[in-house]
């Protein structure tokens, strides 16, 4: 049985209000495990940059305290990262090309990767940790980024299979 879609000739990349929620729940998901490769970057420019290389249990500390502190500070980015989203995908619904809803979605991810450790750096006054975690944001931004165009194109796949003619 295929399911109503909200796509149309017209709109073929529109979508439903539960797909836009399950994207944003799979780039949250995507996002999660991502952090890993970011505090590893953030490490490897420590040890790098003359600091102290961090032994390989003390990497994965950090990991889990900074995947706890993503995660929360993640999910109240969502919020408004999905409105963001859902605004672009209106804006890109009738654009059947793939490359460029990846494009923009990934961007809108790599935006709040980045604004996301700004606000957090801001929020506990600590602009003097910014040089200090400017690998770490950077790489927070890229991980996003690409959390975002996976949970996009994830989605898109799943809802133009359930919506397609059997045949």
């Amino acid at each position: 049985m295929i399911a109503r879609s909200p796509r149309t000739a017209e709109r073929p990349m529109a979508f439903s209000a539960g797909e836009l929620l399950r994207g944003a729940a799979l780039t949250y998901a995507c996002f999660l495990p991502l952090t890993l490769p970011a505090v590893l970057a953030w490490a490897a420019a420590i040890a790098g940059g003359g600091g102290d290389p961090a032994a390989p249990a003390s990497v994965v500390q950090v990991w889990l305290a900074q995947l706890l502190l993503a995660g929360v500070w993640a999910l109240g980015a969502l919020v408004p990262a999905t409105a963001v989203a859902a605004l672009i995908g209106l804006g890109l619904r009738r654009v059947r090309r793939d490359g460029v809803h990846l494009l923009v979605h990934a961007a809108n991810g790599i935006a709040f990767g980045v604004l996301t450790p700004l606000v957090w750096l801001a929020v506990e006054d600590r602009y003097d940790a910014l040089l200090r975690l400017d690998v770490l944001v950077l790489a927070y931004g890229a991980v996003t980024g690409a959390a975002a165009a996976i949970g996009w194109l994830v989605t898109s796949r799943l809802a133009l299979r359930a919506t397609a003619p059997a045949g």
